[in-house]
Protein backbone atom coordinates (compact mmCIF):
# COMPACT_ATOMS: atom_id res chain seq x y z
CA UNK A 1 0.00 0.00 0.00
CA UNK A 2 1.47 3.90 -0.71
CA UNK A 3 2.40 5.31 2.55
CA UNK A 4 0.79 8.46 2.16
CA UNK A 5 -1.57 7.80 4.68
CA UNK A 6 -0.12 6.76 8.04
CA UNK A 7 -2.47 6.12 11.35
CA UNK A 8 -0.75 3.65 13.85
CA UNK A 9 -3.37 4.56 17.05
CA UNK A 10 -6.51 4.45 14.82
CA UNK A 11 -8.88 1.72 15.70
CA UNK A 12 -11.95 2.57 14.76
CA UNK A 13 -13.20 3.61 11.59
CA UNK A 14 -16.69 4.25 10.31
CA UNK A 15 -17.30 5.59 6.58
CA UNK A 16 -20.44 6.73 5.27
CA UNK A 17 -20.77 9.10 2.61
CA UNK A 18 -21.88 9.47 -0.72
CA UNK A 19 -19.47 10.88 -3.57
CA UNK A 20 -20.80 14.67 -4.47
CA UNK A 21 -17.91 14.35 -7.56
CA UNK A 22 -18.91 15.56 -11.09
CA UNK A 23 -15.73 13.95 -12.66
CA UNK A 24 -14.00 10.56 -13.06
CA UNK A 25 -11.16 11.66 -11.61
CA UNK A 26 -12.94 13.50 -8.51
CA UNK A 27 -14.82 9.79 -8.05
CA UNK A 28 -11.39 7.70 -8.35
CA UNK A 29 -10.10 9.94 -5.64
CA UNK A 30 -12.90 9.13 -3.54
CA UNK A 31 -12.77 5.52 -4.07
CA UNK A 32 -8.73 5.78 -3.23
CA UNK A 33 -8.36 7.24 0.09
CA UNK A 34 -10.35 4.99 2.06
CA UNK A 35 -8.45 1.94 1.17
CA UNK A 36 -4.90 4.27 1.81
CA UNK A 37 -6.41 5.11 4.89
CA UNK A 38 -7.15 1.58 6.15
CA UNK A 39 -3.97 0.32 4.57
CA UNK A 40 -2.44 2.66 6.89
CA UNK A 41 -3.72 1.67 9.77
CA UNK A 42 -2.26 -1.78 10.97
CA UNK A 43 -4.22 -1.22 14.64
CA UNK A 44 -7.71 -0.41 12.97
CA UNK A 45 -9.95 -3.13 15.20
CA UNK A 46 -13.60 -1.98 14.21
CA UNK A 47 -14.02 -1.07 10.56
CA UNK A 48 -17.98 0.28 9.41
CA UNK A 49 -18.50 0.61 5.98
CA UNK A 50 -21.84 2.57 4.33
CA UNK A 51 -23.26 0.60 1.56
CA UNK A 52 -24.16 3.84 0.01
CA UNK A 53 -20.38 5.20 -0.37
CA UNK A 54 -18.95 5.68 -3.35
CA UNK A 55 -16.33 3.29 -2.71
CA UNK A 56 -15.11 -0.53 -4.19
CA UNK A 57 -16.61 -2.10 -0.73
CA UNK A 58 -14.56 -5.79 -1.99
CA UNK A 59 -11.05 -4.30 -2.09
CA UNK A 60 -11.32 -3.03 1.28
CA UNK A 61 -12.40 -6.11 2.43
CA UNK A 62 -9.15 -7.24 0.86
CA UNK A 63 -6.68 -5.00 2.27
CA UNK A 64 -8.15 -4.66 5.85
CA UNK A 65 -7.67 -8.84 6.35
CA UNK A 66 -3.97 -8.15 4.67
CA UNK A 67 -3.05 -5.01 6.25
CA UNK A 68 -5.27 -4.70 9.80
CA UNK A 69 -4.57 -8.27 12.11
CA UNK A 70 -5.93 -7.00 14.90
CA UNK A 71 -9.80 -6.44 13.21
CA UNK A 72 -12.46 -7.20 15.56
CA UNK A 73 -15.44 -5.99 14.06
CA UNK A 74 -16.66 -5.32 10.25
CA UNK A 75 -19.78 -4.17 9.10
CA UNK A 76 -20.76 -3.43 5.31
CA UNK A 77 -24.23 -1.96 5.92
CA UNK A 78 -26.66 0.61 5.49
CA UNK A 79 -25.72 3.83 6.96
CA UNK A 80 -22.76 1.54 7.98
CA UNK A 81 -24.70 0.23 11.28
CA UNK A 82 -25.23 -2.84 12.97
CA UNK A 83 -28.37 -4.42 12.28
CA UNK A 84 -30.63 -4.22 14.60
CA UNK A 85 -31.03 -7.74 14.68
CA UNK A 86 -27.34 -7.61 16.51
CA UNK A 87 -27.71 -4.86 18.08
CA UNK A 88 -31.14 -6.47 19.82
CA UNK A 89 -29.18 -9.45 20.96
CA UNK A 90 -26.09 -7.19 22.55
CA UNK A 91 -28.49 -5.63 24.64
CA UNK A 92 -29.65 -8.63 26.55
CA UNK A 93 -27.22 -9.26 28.70
CA UNK A 94 -23.93 -11.70 28.64
CA UNK A 95 -24.14 -14.65 26.47
CA UNK A 96 -24.34 -18.50 27.29
CA UNK A 97 -21.24 -19.13 26.00
CA UNK A 98 -19.19 -16.02 26.82
CA UNK A 99 -16.99 -18.37 28.83
CA UNK A 100 -15.56 -20.56 25.55
CA UNK A 101 -14.96 -17.45 23.14
CA UNK A 102 -11.80 -16.35 22.02
CA UNK A 103 -10.48 -12.91 22.34
CA UNK A 104 -8.22 -12.86 18.99
CA UNK A 105 -9.66 -12.30 15.16
CA UNK A 106 -12.66 -10.98 13.72
CA UNK A 107 -15.55 -12.33 15.55
CA UNK A 108 -18.32 -9.70 13.94
CA UNK A 109 -18.85 -9.75 9.99
CA UNK A 110 -22.07 -8.33 8.73
CA UNK A 111 -23.37 -7.99 5.11
CA UNK A 112 -26.24 -6.59 4.60
CA UNK A 113 -27.52 -6.04 1.20
CA UNK A 114 -26.23 -6.66 -2.01
CA UNK A 115 -23.14 -4.32 -2.47
CA UNK A 116 -21.58 -3.65 -5.94
CA UNK A 117 -18.21 -4.64 -5.75
CA UNK A 118 -17.91 -7.57 -2.86
CA UNK A 119 -17.84 -11.31 -4.22
CA UNK A 120 -18.18 -14.69 -3.25
CA UNK A 121 -14.11 -14.71 -2.87
CA UNK A 122 -14.42 -11.85 -0.53
CA UNK A 123 -16.12 -13.67 2.01
CA UNK A 124 -14.66 -16.75 1.26
CA UNK A 125 -11.23 -15.29 2.12
CA UNK A 126 -12.92 -14.05 5.37
CA UNK A 127 -13.88 -17.03 6.23
CA UNK A 128 -10.88 -18.95 5.40
CA UNK A 129 -8.64 -16.50 7.55
CA UNK A 130 -11.42 -15.85 10.74
CA UNK A 131 -13.29 -18.87 10.51
CA UNK A 132 -11.98 -20.18 14.42
CA UNK A 133 -12.57 -16.55 15.41
CA UNK A 134 -16.20 -15.73 14.46
CA UNK A 135 -19.08 -15.11 17.08
CA UNK A 136 -21.79 -12.90 15.16
CA UNK A 137 -22.22 -13.88 10.98
CA UNK A 138 -24.99 -11.75 9.40
CA UNK A 139 -25.06 -12.60 5.62
CA UNK A 140 -27.16 -11.39 2.87
CA UNK A 141 -27.76 -14.19 -0.05
CA UNK A 142 -27.49 -12.30 -3.24
CA UNK A 143 -26.17 -13.18 -7.10
CA UNK A 144 -22.79 -11.98 -5.46
CA UNK A 145 -22.63 -12.93 -2.60
CA UNK A 146 -23.96 -17.08 -2.56
CA UNK A 147 -24.08 -20.50 -1.22
CA UNK A 148 -20.85 -21.52 -2.04
CA UNK A 149 -19.34 -19.08 0.56
CA UNK A 150 -21.28 -20.69 3.38
CA UNK A 151 -20.12 -24.06 1.78
CA UNK A 152 -16.82 -23.03 2.38
CA UNK A 153 -17.10 -21.81 5.91
CA UNK A 154 -19.09 -25.40 6.84
CA UNK A 155 -15.90 -26.83 5.62
CA UNK A 156 -13.92 -25.46 8.59
CA UNK A 157 -16.90 -25.12 10.93
CA UNK A 158 -16.60 -22.23 12.96
CA UNK A 159 -16.68 -23.76 16.74
CA UNK A 160 -17.20 -19.86 18.42
CA UNK A 161 -20.22 -18.83 16.16
CA UNK A 162 -23.33 -17.84 18.67
CA UNK A 163 -24.85 -15.90 15.98
CA UNK A 164 -26.24 -16.41 12.85
CA UNK A 165 -28.43 -14.22 10.45
CA UNK A 166 -29.19 -15.31 6.99
CA UNK A 167 -31.44 -12.84 5.07
CA UNK A 168 -32.03 -12.91 1.51
CA UNK A 169 -33.66 -10.00 -0.88
CA UNK A 170 -36.67 -10.17 -2.36
CA UNK A 171 -35.72 -8.22 -5.30
CA UNK A 172 -33.95 -11.55 -6.65
CA UNK A 173 -37.16 -13.75 -6.41
CA UNK A 174 -35.38 -16.73 -7.85
CA UNK A 175 -31.69 -16.17 -7.67
CA UNK A 176 -30.65 -17.80 -10.99
CA UNK A 177 -27.48 -16.61 -11.15
CA UNK A 178 -26.90 -18.66 -7.48
CA UNK A 179 -28.21 -22.14 -9.14
CA UNK A 180 -24.85 -22.83 -9.80
CA UNK A 181 -23.65 -23.79 -6.39
CA UNK A 182 -24.25 -26.18 -4.10
CA UNK A 183 -27.93 -26.67 -2.35
CA UNK A 184 -28.53 -24.15 0.26
CA UNK A 185 -30.31 -26.35 3.54
CA UNK A 186 -27.51 -29.26 2.75
CA UNK A 187 -25.09 -26.60 3.40
CA UNK A 188 -26.71 -25.08 5.93
CA UNK A 189 -27.15 -28.29 8.10
CA UNK A 190 -23.48 -29.40 7.15
CA UNK A 191 -22.82 -25.83 9.06
CA UNK A 192 -24.67 -26.16 12.11
CA UNK A 193 -23.38 -29.58 12.81
CA UNK A 194 -19.67 -27.52 13.20
CA UNK A 195 -21.27 -25.02 15.28
CA UNK A 196 -21.60 -26.02 18.77
CA UNK A 197 -21.46 -22.49 20.66
CA UNK A 198 -24.41 -21.14 18.71
CA UNK A 199 -27.10 -19.46 20.09
CA UNK A 200 -28.98 -17.28 17.76
CA UNK A 201 -30.46 -18.60 14.36
CA UNK A 202 -32.40 -16.35 12.20
CA UNK A 203 -33.43 -17.81 8.83
CA UNK A 204 -35.38 -15.49 6.18
CA UNK A 205 -38.46 -16.33 4.67
CA UNK A 206 -36.94 -15.69 1.05
CA UNK A 207 -33.95 -18.58 1.59
CA UNK A 208 -36.83 -21.03 -0.14
CA UNK A 209 -35.73 -19.05 -3.64
CA UNK A 210 -32.59 -21.29 -3.00
CA UNK A 211 -33.81 -24.14 -2.87
CA UNK A 212 -32.86 -26.77 -5.67
CA UNK A 213 -35.61 -28.48 -7.98
CA UNK A 214 -34.07 -31.89 -6.30
CA UNK A 215 -34.14 -31.11 -2.83
CA UNK A 216 -37.86 -30.53 -3.09
CA UNK A 217 -38.71 -34.35 -1.82
CA UNK A 218 -41.31 -34.78 0.60
CA UNK A 219 -41.36 -37.70 3.48
CA UNK A 220 -44.92 -39.21 4.49
CA UNK A 221 -45.69 -36.20 6.88
CA UNK A 222 -45.41 -33.58 3.83
CA UNK A 223 -41.84 -32.42 5.07
CA UNK A 224 -38.70 -31.44 3.08
CA UNK A 225 -36.32 -34.01 3.81
CA UNK A 226 -33.29 -31.96 3.92
CA UNK A 227 -35.43 -29.03 5.70
CA UNK A 228 -36.14 -31.70 8.88
CA UNK A 229 -33.06 -33.33 8.34
CA UNK A 230 -31.54 -29.41 8.96
CA UNK A 231 -33.86 -28.82 11.80
CA UNK A 232 -32.45 -32.49 13.56
CA UNK A 233 -28.97 -31.03 12.75
CA UNK A 234 -30.03 -28.29 14.85
CA UNK A 235 -31.65 -29.80 17.99
CA UNK A 236 -27.96 -32.79 18.13
CA UNK A 237 -25.42 -30.29 17.69
CA UNK A 238 -26.64 -26.79 18.65
CA UNK A 239 -26.90 -27.67 22.43
CA UNK A 240 -26.80 -24.14 23.84
CA UNK A 241 -29.21 -22.31 21.29
CA UNK A 242 -31.61 -20.09 22.95
CA UNK A 243 -33.38 -18.57 19.89
CA UNK A 244 -34.48 -20.11 16.84
CA UNK A 245 -36.94 -18.55 13.97
CA UNK A 246 -37.70 -19.83 10.51
CA UNK A 247 -40.04 -17.26 9.06
CA UNK A 248 -43.07 -18.64 7.62
CA UNK A 249 -42.27 -20.79 4.36
CA UNK A 250 -40.01 -23.25 6.46
CA UNK A 251 -43.09 -25.80 7.10
CA UNK A 252 -42.86 -28.42 10.03
CA UNK A 253 -45.06 -31.53 10.52
CA UNK A 254 -45.95 -31.93 14.16
CA UNK A 255 -43.84 -34.94 14.16
CA UNK A 256 -40.78 -33.39 12.82
CA UNK A 257 -41.68 -30.92 15.65
CA UNK A 258 -41.81 -33.60 18.27
CA UNK A 259 -38.52 -34.83 17.01
CA UNK A 260 -37.06 -31.97 17.64
CA UNK A 261 -37.63 -31.31 21.36
CA UNK A 262 -37.17 -34.73 22.21
CA UNK A 263 -33.57 -34.56 20.45
CA UNK A 264 -33.04 -30.95 21.82
CA UNK A 265 -33.87 -27.41 22.47
CA UNK A 266 -33.85 -27.66 25.99
CA UNK A 267 -32.02 -23.98 26.18
CA UNK A 268 -34.50 -22.46 23.79
CA UNK A 269 -36.38 -19.49 25.23
CA UNK A 270 -37.75 -17.66 21.79
CA UNK A 271 -39.17 -20.11 18.88
CA UNK A 272 -40.85 -19.13 15.49
CA UNK A 273 -41.70 -21.85 13.26
CA UNK A 274 -44.18 -22.73 10.79
CA UNK A 275 -45.96 -25.73 12.39
CA UNK A 276 -49.78 -26.96 13.27
CA UNK A 277 -50.72 -25.61 16.21
CA UNK A 278 -51.93 -28.86 17.44
CA UNK A 279 -48.19 -29.18 18.23
CA UNK A 280 -48.06 -25.85 20.42
CA UNK A 281 -48.78 -27.14 23.57
CA UNK A 282 -46.85 -30.59 23.40
CA UNK A 283 -43.77 -27.29 22.15
CA UNK A 284 -44.67 -25.23 25.63
CA UNK A 285 -44.67 -28.45 27.85
CA UNK A 286 -41.28 -30.17 26.65
CA UNK A 287 -39.33 -26.69 25.85
CA UNK A 288 -39.23 -25.95 30.22
CA UNK A 289 -37.13 -22.51 29.19
CA UNK A 290 -38.95 -21.50 26.47
CA UNK A 291 -40.57 -17.84 26.96
CA UNK A 292 -41.76 -16.77 23.87
CA UNK A 293 -43.32 -19.01 21.05
CA UNK A 294 -44.54 -17.37 17.55
CA UNK A 295 -46.61 -19.46 15.26
CA UNK A 296 -47.78 -18.48 11.85
CA UNK A 297 -51.53 -18.65 10.91
CA UNK A 298 -52.44 -22.21 9.27
CA UNK A 299 -55.26 -22.70 6.19
CA UNK A 300 -57.23 -25.58 4.99
CA UNK A 301 -56.91 -26.47 1.58
CA UNK A 302 -59.54 -24.25 0.76
CA UNK A 303 -57.39 -21.32 2.15
CA UNK A 304 -59.66 -20.91 5.53
CA UNK A 305 -57.96 -20.26 8.24
CA UNK A 306 -58.00 -22.39 11.37
CA UNK A 307 -58.67 -21.57 14.45
CA UNK A 308 -56.53 -22.67 17.44
CA UNK A 309 -59.25 -23.81 20.55
CA UNK A 310 -59.72 -21.50 22.87
CA UNK A 311 -58.85 -23.52 25.78
CA UNK A 312 -55.53 -24.52 24.20
CA UNK A 313 -54.83 -21.08 23.43
CA UNK A 314 -55.56 -20.10 27.18
CA UNK A 315 -53.08 -23.37 28.34
CA UNK A 316 -50.43 -21.83 26.51
CA UNK A 317 -50.71 -18.31 27.67
CA UNK A 318 -50.84 -19.36 30.95
CA UNK A 319 -47.81 -21.59 30.81
CA UNK A 320 -45.90 -18.70 29.36
CA UNK A 321 -46.86 -15.82 30.95
CA UNK A 322 -45.62 -17.60 34.35
CA UNK A 323 -42.61 -17.97 32.72
CA UNK A 324 -42.22 -14.27 32.14
CA UNK A 325 -43.10 -14.17 28.09
CA UNK A 326 -45.96 -14.78 25.64
CA UNK A 327 -47.62 -16.35 22.83
CA UNK A 328 -48.51 -15.04 19.13
CA UNK A 329 -49.71 -16.10 15.86
CA UNK A 330 -48.99 -14.12 13.25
Amino acid sequence: MPDKFYFRWLTYLKLDYTSTGNTDTAIDDVQRIPAQVIGGSPNLKHLFLSTDCAINHGDCISIVLQYCPQLKTLVVSPKAELPELISKQINEGPSLSDKFWTDKGLDTFVLDGAVAGIENNHIISIFNKKFGSLKRLYLTLNPRVGVTALAELASHGAPYLREIYLMSQKKYPTFASLHGGPPIIPTLAALFSKCPSLEVIEIADYIKFLDHSSELSTDSDGNRKTWRDMLLTIAKCCPRLRHLKFEGEFHYSASTMLDFVSTGGSKLAYLEVNTSHRVALDLVTKLTSLKYLYLYQQEDASGKCLQMSQSQRESIHSILQQRGGYFTVK
